[in-house]
């Protein structure tokens, strides 16, 4: 069966593990390392990829264009995919984390002084406008997260399992916007290790946007993988639909809800959120009267809000009564 947002069972089995070689600073280059077991599990990607581009911006030059002073910069190889973020913004903290992705790749870069040319119409921005008072901002460039740069498949092996019929294959969910889609690896000639394709029939190999869950499901014994990859120092902003959103915190440590601090953002009576832990499910709703979490499905010895239940490799899901294009997460030290 497909696995979709809107199932509200328990996963047959989650084991997650989180190896951190070192103790490494924010901003600095780390690897996570995954135990997957059989079953379903739901993925969260807390290191961004390493970044190819930063600098500040000088000015805003064109309705989708920015002139940048560079620090570091490399080229864009064309089979990645890039977005931008906003890392610091002294003069308007309000624009740390905006995202949006680049229309430039496999072109040479001039340095120090660059244009850099964005998609504003790209479904995993934050924003679809550049605001002129992005003068001074610091940025960094980071290519994407795909499936493939993840599980492998086409020419690089996969730790799935590639098959004809999507029945037979292991199957990764991802979540944009409120709308899911299902991928897995399938067996076709010029691809030995198989290559991408949706149930709806197209073959791609899709972004993972920044602060976005994955949905696993496979079959067979417990395999580990690891990912190599930066520490994010900035915010992380996840628009919110209205509805259920699958989610993934950007910190290497291991928070409770109370870290999410969210109250000022505005938290709505019958918010919920869901993690899964071990094999069970559970639900915490947010209580306007009350104005804390209260949890629905198991009672703890400690306040919710308290209790260490994000894990960094591991995702979960915010039920929103409304949509909030604000939503952001401050990476915990």
């Amino acid at each position: 069966m497909k696995p979709s947002l809107l199932s509200l069972h328990p996963i047959s089995s989650l084991l997650i593990s989180i190896v951190l070689f070192l103790l490494p600073a924010q901003g600095a280059e780390t690897t996570v390392t995954y135990a997957i077991p059989n079953g379903t599990s739901y993925l969260g990607i807390p290191l961004l990829r390493p970044a190819v581009m930063k600098g500040r911006v000088n000015v805003v030059s064109a309705p989708d264009r920015l002139k940048v002073t560079l620090s570091e910069h490399s080229n864009l190889p064309a089979n990645d995919r890039y977005f931008l973020e906003i890392t610091a913004s002294p003069r308007d903290p309000t624009l740390e984390g905006e995202r949006w992705n680049l229309w430039a790749a496999g072109t040479s870069i001039t340095f120090p002084q660059a244009e850099v040319h964005l998609k504003l119409d790209h479904s995993g921005n934050t924003r679809s406008d550049l605001p002129s008072n992005l003068e001074g901002c610091s940025f960094s460039v980071y290519p994407h997260w795909t499936l493939s740069s993840v599980f492998g498949g086409g020419s690089t092996p996969s730790i799935l399992r590639p098959a004809r019929l999507i029945a037979s294959a292991d199957r990764v969910t991802l979540e944009r916007a409120g709308v899911t889609s299902t991928y897995y690896l399938e067996q076709a000639t010029g691809y030995p290790h198989g290559r991408w394709r949706n149930t709806r029939g197209v073959h791609s190999d899709p972004c993972i946007d920044p602060g976005s869950g994955l949905i696993l499901e496979r079959r067979g014994q417990t395999f580990r993988f690891t990912l190599a990859g930066e520490v994010r120092s900035h915010l992380l902003r996840r628009p919110l639909v209205a509805g259920l959103n699958l989610l993934s915190p950007p910190s290497l440590t291991t928070s409770s809800i109370g870290d999410l601090q969210l109250n000022q953002q505005g938290w709505n009576p019958d918010d919920e959120l869901r993690i899964w832990r071990g094999s069970s499910l559970r639900r915490y709703k947010w209580s306007g009267g009350d104005g804390k979490w209260i949890g629905l499905d198991s009672i703890l010895g400690l306040n919710p809000e308290q209790a260490p239940l994000l894990q960094p490799t591991a995702g979960f899901i915010l039920k929103k009564c409304s949509a909030d294009p604000d939503f952001a997460l401050r990476p915990i030290p």
